[in-house]
């Protein structure tokens, strides 16, 4: 009876540690990786993944050290049918040979699993995913105190996993522009002073995109703020498709205005984008019959590109980007100009 109230304890000991350990953490990468570790950890199980439904797949998030070469596979979840059986009926299931069942995943054969056992993780009702466990030892089956130690986990592994996924929203809100969806200002002065320390180690030149859309005063008053903002959200969108690696960054600057930042990229190269921005804006035609330029919605771009030298800050490349944006406003709208730095003999070039 003490053996048992001792391991009992043990493990609720156990469980109380990885609680706090998960809802410590706040990225939902660090929360799936902690709860599979842990998971194998208390019971005893070298193998194991951690499942999450992708419409009809599963993709595997997280793995023991094991196995760690399967993370990111994907399997349809009508042949994993086990944790299918787990999704379903959002109830673990055990098996106490594994590598002599009919249905079993050939790919987990290598391991030559024995007792395994799947166990859906459940948040508001609904099934997203599973922990699954492998012991490869012959005659070592879950226990129905392993099964009520797993019960007790993904319950704890939802309410983690939900708190990681509300912490990284309401970040990614903080910095997002709630009417484009682009980065918010806060985001693109952050991530300009990032990417300016980078290229000031690595010497490679940082360009800079202000994109304005020409006379969006008079469309909004002839159309309506509505129909403004919607007008803002479509370029917006045209930006942020333009935008195609992840080292990019596109940005509401302010207003009606649009930024693009471009790491590694030359100023030839970011004149060629703001070229390509302003022809699909161009072939979006929404109507402005108030334009200046034509009967339809265009805009202007100023484009810049800098090595970083001694004398130079991120400051010095919005204002190149800005003073070529106000040049081609002057020029008749509708059209990029860029301004090159040439800051080693105090001067700007265009």
């Amino acid at each position: 009876m003490k053996s048992a109230l001792k391991r009992q304890n043990e493990r609720l000991t156990a469980l109380y540690d990885i609680a706090l350990d998960l809802l410590n953490h706040h990225h939902v990468d660090d929360v799936l990786n902690t709860i599979i570790l842990r998971a194998s950890e208390l019971l005893e199980s070298p193998i194991g993944f951690l499942d999450l439904l992708d419409g009809d797949m599963l993709v595997i998030q997280a793995t023991t050290e094991a196995v760690k070469a399967e993370r990111g596979e994907r399997t349809p979840l009508k042949v994993a049918r086990l944790t299918e059986r787990a999704i379903q009926t959002r109830k673990p299931q055990l098996v106490k040979d594994y590598v002599h069942r009919a249905d079993r995943l050939k790919i987990h054969d290598p391991y030559r699993l024995r007792a395994v056992c799947s166990f859906p993780i459940v948040l508001n009702g609904k099934a997203i995913g599973a922990i699954s466990l492998g012991r490869t030892q012959p005659h070592k089956p879950f226990t129905s105190e392993d099964i009520e130690t797993m019960r007790s986990l993904a319950h704890v592994a939802a309410l983690a996993f939900q708190s990681a996924n509300l912490f990284e929203e309401t970040q990614r809100r903080s910095v997002t522009d709630a009417l484009t969806g682009l980065a918010n200002r806060r985001r693109f002065d952050s991530f300009l002073k990032q990417e300016w320390a980078h290229a000031m180690r690595t010497q490679e030149p940082l360009a800079l995109i202000l994109a304005d859309i020409d006379s969006y005063k008079k469309y909004n008053d002839t159309y309506g703020h509505a129909a403004g903002d919607e007008c803002l959200r479509r370029i917006a969108r045209v930006m942020q498709k333009l935008g195609r690696r992840t080292s990019d960054l596109a940005a509401r600057y302010g207003g009606e205005e649009l930024a693009l930042i471009l790491p590694v990229t030359n100023l030839s190269d970011a004149k060629r984008l703001a070229e390509e921005l302003r022809n699909h804006v161009d072939a979006l035609r929404i109507p402005h019959q108030t334009s200046e330029v034509k009967p339809w919605v265009t805009i202007s771009a100023g484009v810049a590109a800098m090595v970083h030298t001694r004398n130079s800050d991120p400051l010095s490349l919005i204002n190149l980007a800005d003073q070529a944006l106000y040049k081609a406003k002057r020029a008749g709208k509708n059209g990029v100009r860029a301004s090159r730095s040439m800051a080693r003999r105090g001067k700007t070039a265009s």
